[in-house]
C-alpha cells in the first residue's frame, strides 16, 4: 500500500482521501484525511502480522465503535487492507506530547499541575468507560492522549482487545509505561492504571518514570521501585500505590486514582500557604523583635546623652558629646585643676576616648613632661599686654641707642636706655619664674 497525499487508501470507500502526513510510529502511521462530506478524520494505518490477527482487532474494534463517551475519540470506522489496519478516527488538535514540548520550550519542568489534572480527569474517565465495557486499552502514554478543544480524549484504540478471563499479552503496548504483569502475559483491570501513572509523572516532571535501555527498563519496572523524589511527599504515596508491581495493591479505578492525585496536590497546596504563613509571622515576630530592641537601644543611648549633657549649657545630648571631645583634647595639652568631666571609655564616631582622671587634691598641677606647652595658663590679661609693650618699646629703644652711638655727643641717653631695657626684661623673667613656681 502507498500513501501519499490525494490516494484513497480505505477499500470501498473511496471518499476517505489523504491530505498530509501527521505522523509515524513503531506500528505505523497517521494521516489528516477528508473523509465523506469533507468532514475531517484522522487514519490510523496499523500493520498487522496476519489476517487472523486483524480478524481478532476487528471483532474488538466493533465494540469499540458501539461505546461512546465524550473522553474517548470517535471511531468512525476500521477496515483490513494490504497487512494494513485501518482506522477512521475522530481529528484532534495535538497530543499531550506536544504539550509537554510546549510546556518544555518555555523553560517549565512540564505540564502545570492544575491544567495536568484536568487532563488526567478526563482521561481517567475514558479508561474507565473502555473498561466498563469489558475493553482495555493496553497502550497508554501521552501520544495517545489527545486535545480536542479543552477536553482530553483517550485515542488509538487500533491495539485495544476485548477482555477475556484467560487474556494473553500479544505483545503491544510501549516500553516504559506497560505494567509489569503484561511482561507476564496477564492483564487486569488496573493495567491501564499503572500506565497512566507513568504518564503522568512524565508529563507532570519532562522525564521519563525509568530510563536506560530496554533491558534495564524491564528489570526497573520488574524489580526495582521508582524513584518519585521529584514530586511531593503527598503526591508520591498516591503515585506509588498506583504503580505497584501487584495489581491488586493498586487504587479501585481510574477514577479514584485521579481524584486521589487531585486531593494530594490540595494538600500539598494547604502545606505550603501554612508554611507561607509560619514563614511570615516568623519574620514578623522577628521584626518586632529587632524593632523592640533597637528602641531599647534608643533609649539607653538618650538616656546616656541626657546624662552626659553638662547642666545649664542647654546643649543638645549630641552637641555636649562633641563638646566634651573637644574639651578632651584641649585638656590633653593643658591639664584642668580639676577631674575630668569625660567618662571612661566613651566612644563616638568609631573613636574611643580614654581620658586617666586627673588629682583631685586642691592646688596641686601635675608636673609639665616632655612635649607639654609650659605656659602658665593664668597669665592676666595685663601681663600680656605688657609683654607687647615691652616688645615695641624694646624696638623704640634699640633704634634709639643704635642713634646715640652714632652720635657720641649724647652717650648719657643710649646708656639710660640699655637700663631700661634690662629692667623690664629683668621684670618679665621674674614674673615668669615665680608663676612657675606656684
Amino acid at each position: 500500500m502507498i500513501l501519499k497525499p490525494g490516494s484513497r487508501p480505505v477499500p470501498n470507500s473511496p471518499d476517505y482521501q489523504l491530505v498530509r502526513k501527521l505522523g509515524a510510529g513503531a506500528f505505523g502511521e497517521v494521516w489528516h484525511a477528508r473523509g465523506p462530506g469533507g468532514r475531517d478524520v484522522a487514519l490510523k494505518f496499523i500493520r498487522l502480522d496476519s489476517r487472523a490477527h486483524a480478524a481478532t482487532e476487528l471483532r474488538s474494534l466493533e465494540v469499540m465503535r458501539k461505546i461512546r463517551h465524550p473522553n474517548l475519540v470517535s471511531l468512525f470506522g476500521a477496515w483490513y487492507e494490504d497487512g494494513c489496519l485501518i482506522l477512521a478516527m475522530e481529528l484532534c488538535d495535538c497530543t499531550l506530547a506536544d504539550r509537554l514540548a510546549e510546556a518544555l520550550a518555555r523553560k517549565l519542568p512540564g505540564i502545570p499541575i492544575d491544567e495536568l489534572l484536568g487532563y488526567m480527569r478526563d482521561a481517567a474517565n475514558g479508561l474507565d468507560a473502555l473498561v466498563a465495557q469489558d475493553v482495555l486499552h493496553r497502550d497508554v502514554k501521552p501520544a495517545n492522549l489527545l486535545l480536542l478543544g479543552p477536553a482530553c480524549v483517550v485515542g488509538d484504540f487500533g491495539l485495544a482487545k476485548v477482555l477475556e478471563h484467560t487474556a494473553s499479552n500479544t505483545g503491544a503496548g510501549t516500553l516504559g509505561y506497560i505494567a509489569p504483569e503484561c511482561y507476564k502475559g496477564k492483564l487486569t483491570e488496573q493495567s491501564d492504571q499503572y500506565s497512566l501513572a507513568a504518564t503522568y509523572y512524565h508529563l507532570r516532571t519532562g522525564e521519563h518514570l525509568y530510563k536506560g535501555n530496554q533491558a534495564e527498563i524491564m528489570y526497573a519496572q520488574l524489580m526495582s521501585e521508582p524513584d518519585l523524589s521529584r514530586l511531593p511527599p503527598a503526591e508520591r504515596t498516591v503515585l506509588a500505590r498506583a504503580l505497584s508491581k501487584e495489581p491488586v495493591k493498586r487504587w479501585p479505578n481510574c477514577k479514584a486514582f485521579v481524584n486521589e492525585l487531585a486531593a494530594a496536590h490540595q494538600e500539598t497546596v494547604r502545606q505550603e500557604a501554612e508554611a507561607y504563613r509560619r514563614e511570615q509571622e516568623r519574620r514578623k515576630r522577628e521584626a518586632e523583635r529587632t524593632k523592640q530592641k533597637l528602641q531599647e537601644e534608643v533609649a539607653k543611648l538618650r538616656e546616656a546623652d541626657k546624662q552626659a549633657t553638662r547642666p545649664g549649657t542647654g546643649i543638645p545630648a549630641s552637641g555636649a558629646l562633641v563638646a566634651k571631645l573637644r574639651e578632651a583634647e584641649k585638656q590633653s595639652n593643658n591639664p584642668p585643676k580639676g577631674p575630668s568631666p569625660i567618662p571612661q571609655n566613651r566612644e563616638s564616631k568609631g573613636r574611643k576616648m580614654n581620658v586617666a582622671q586627673r588629682p583631685e587634691t586642691s592646688g596641686e598641677r601635675p608636673k609639665p613632661g616632655p612635649g607639654r606647652n609650659d605656659a602658665p595658663e593664668d597669665i592676666s590679661f595685663l601681663d600680656k599686654m605688657g609683654v607687647v609693650a615691652i616688645v615695641f618699646l624694646a624696638l623704640a629703644l634699640f633704634a634709639n641707642i643704635v642713634d646715640g652711638f652714632k652720635r657720641p655727643e649724647d652717650p648719657l641717653g643710649a646708656f639710660l636706655a640699655i637700663l631700661v631695657l634690662l629692667g623690664l626684661a629683668g621684670r618679665l623673667v621674674w614674673r615668669m619664674l615665680s608663676d612657675s613656681k606656684s
